[in-house]
């Protein structure tokens, strides 16, 4: 979804993923449980400034919304700074 879908208009053309960025998705979205649910319902994501974050929870943000993932269609981000 996000390597074919997500284009960011600064871009115009669709995100590549970082190698760490590909595992994290795989890894929340990969795992199901026994009924079909996703195994993960929250992910925290730290790391250096730079590196793809914002990005990244956008491009998942997206597809909590239009990806089907759930009945509700409501999705959240949170981020807090030092001040």
């Amino acid at each position: 979804f996000i390597e074919t879908y997500c284009v960011p208009s600064t871009v115009g053309k669709p995100i590549q993923l970082l190698p760490w960025q590909r595992e994290l998705v795989r890894k929340l979205f990969g795992w199901k449980r026994a009924d079909g649910r996703n195994r993960f319902k929250r992910c925290t994501v730290s790391t250096a400034k730079k590196n793809g974050k914002t990005v990244l929870v956008s491009a998942i943000l997206l597809y909590g919304l239009l990806g089907n993932l759930t009945p509700s269609p409501f999705v959240a981000s949170a981020s807090t700074s030092r001040e």
